[in-house]
């Protein structure tokens, strides 16, 4: 990845992974055969760089994008406002419960 340089305040930047095929993510069941979503790829480098580039800024995801963050901390990226896109009620529900 290359680094993101210094933006004006109203500048929009995307930050997503993707595998070589193209994937975004992979959806698929756990032992107790609940839906889940995971990301193609699990990069430690990539990772501290997102968690460094979107320190208190306003961060745009996906609800597959929400649940799997939730399924690993039991909770959203601390220091940044979350701006969840889904159509899903019970997903809705449970992030108005662990709130901004």
């Amino acid at each position: 990845m290359k680094p993101i340089k210094e933006q004006n305040a109203n500048m929009l930047s995307v930050i997503y992974c993707i595998d070589s095929n193209g994937v975004l993510g992979i959806e698929e069941r756990d032992e107790t055969g609940n839906l889940k979503f995971r990301q193609p790829i699990n990069c430690k480098a990539d990772k501290r760089y997102f968690l460094q580039v979107t320190k208190n800024k306003t961060v745009i995801m996906g609800g597959n994008t929400a649940r799997s963050l939730l399924d690993e901390t039991d909770s959203l990226l601390p220091g940044r406002h979350h701006v969840v896109l889904t159509s899903n009620k019970e997903l809705a529900s449970k992030l108005q419960e662990i709130g901004p």
